[in-house]
C-alpha cells in the first residue's frame, strides 16, 4: 500500500494536538488525593464491569468535534459514540476516549486517551496520550504514522535498536493468562517481571517505547488497539494475532484490523466488533517468544477426543 506520508503526517499532526488536549481534560477530571470529583459514573453492562464516566463523554465529544472540522469526510467510530450503519469512507478515526476507565474513577494514574485512524481497515495513524511524572502538561503524547517514523511529543525518537528478552525487564499479560495460556516449561523463568496495567493501550505504548519487553493483549475492541498498532508498526516492533484451531495456538501476522474492507461495503458498525488476543514485541525476538506461548488444553476436550479417537 502507497499512501501520501505528507497527508498522513498532517493526520498526525493533527491526531497529536488533540490527544494532548484531551490529556488535559482528563487530566481536569482525574479524582485528586483529598478531593473526589463527581465523575457520574454509569455502567453498560448488568454487571458493573464496564464503566462509563463524565470525562469519557466530554474527551469523546470533543474529539469528534475536533476531527470534524479538520477531515468532514472522514468516518469516526469512538467507544462512547453511538453505533452506525454508514458504510465506511477510506479513512475511519477509531477513538478510545478514556481507556483505564476503572483505574481512573479510583484515582489509580494509568490510563491513556488512545486515538487511531485506519486506512481501508490498516492501523495507518496513532497518538495516545498517557499521564507522566516530570511532564510539562499533564502527561505525554506518542505518535506516529506510516513510513514517517515515531514522535513524543512533536519530537522524533529512535527506537530501532534491537532488544533481548531478560528474564528480570517488566511484562504485561491479561488478569486471566495463567488460566488459558501458558509458557514452554523452559521458558517460564526466563519470561519476566509480570505487571499488569489495566489499560491496552498505555500496556502497548509501553513495548513500543521500550519500557517492558512484550505483552499479551486479549480479546479486545478496535479502539482500544488501533493507535497502539499504528505506532508499533513504526517502532521496530510487530504483533502477531493469535487463532485457536483444534485447541491448537497459531500466530499470524497482522496487516490489516479488517480481513476485508470494500468501500460501499464495510460499514462503520463493522468496526465495533472484538479483535483476536495478541502478542506485542519486538520484531527481532517475537517471532522466537510466540513459540513460548501457547493456549490450555481443554480438559473436557481432552477427554471427548480421547473418546471418539480411541
Amino acid at each position: 500500500m502507497t499512501l501520501d506520508q505528507d497527508f498522513l503526517k498532517k493526520i498526525e499532526n493533527h491526531a497529536f494536538k488533540i490527544a494532548r488536549e484531551s490529556g488535559e481534560i482528563l487530566h481536569s477530571y482525574f479524582p485528586d488525593l483529598l478531593t473526589k470529583f463527581d465523575l457520574s459514573i454509569e455502567f453498560k453492562d448488568s454487571n458493573l464491569r464496564d464503566p462509563v464516566t463524565k470525562a469519557d463523554k466530554k474527551v469523546q465529544s470533543f474529539l469528534s468535534d475536533e476531527i470534524k472540522k479538520e477531515f468532514p469526510d472522514h468516518g469516526i467510530v469512538g467507544e462512547e459514540s453511538e453505533s452506525q450503519n454508514d458504510l465506511a469512507p477510506d479513512y475511519v478515526w477509531v477513538l478510545d476516549p478514556l481507556d483505564g476507565t476503572r483505574n481512573f474513577m479510583y484515582g489509580f494514574p494509568i490510563y491513556a486517551c488512545s486515538i487511531g485512524v485506519l486506512y481501508k481497515g490498516e492501523p495507518v495513524v496513532g497518538a495516545i496520550f498517557i499521564p507522566w511524572p516530570n511532564s510539562i502538561n499533564s502527561g505525554r503524547v506518542v505518535h506516529a504514522s506510516a513510513g514517517n517514523g515515531i514522535s513524543l511529543d512533536g519530537k522524533s525518537i529512535d527506537t530501532s535498536k534491537n532488544r533481548k528478552l531478560d528474564a528480570n525487564s517488566l511484562i504485561t499479560l491479561p488478569g486471566f493468562f495463567s488460566r488459558r495460556y501458558k509458557f514452554s516449561n523452559d521458558f517460564l523463568p526466563l519470561s519476566g517481571e509480570l505487571r499488569m496495567g489495566g489499560s491496552i493501550a498505555y500496556e502497548i505504548l509501553m513495548v513500543a517505547l521500550n519500557i517492558s519487553q512484550y505483552a499479551v493483549i486479549s480479546s479486545a475492541y478496535m479502539w482500544d488497539i488501533s493507535g497502539g498498532l499504528a505506532i508499533i508498526n513504526e517502532s521496530n516492533c510487530s504483533a502477531l494475532k493469535i487463532n485457536i484451531n483444534n485447541n491448537e495456538t497459531h500466530w499470524s501476522k497482522i496487516d490489516t484490523l479488517v480481513e476485508e474492507w470494500d468501500l460501499g461495503e464495510t460499514k462503520l458498525s463493522d468496526l465495533r466488533r472484538k479483535t483476536n488476543p495478541m502478542l506485542i514485541a519486538p520484531t527481532n525476538y517475537i517471532n522466537e517468544l510466540k513459540n513460548k506461548i501457547s493456549r490450555k488444553r481443554n480438559p473436557i476436550k481432552q477427554v471427548v477426543n480421547g473418546i471418539f479417537n480411541s
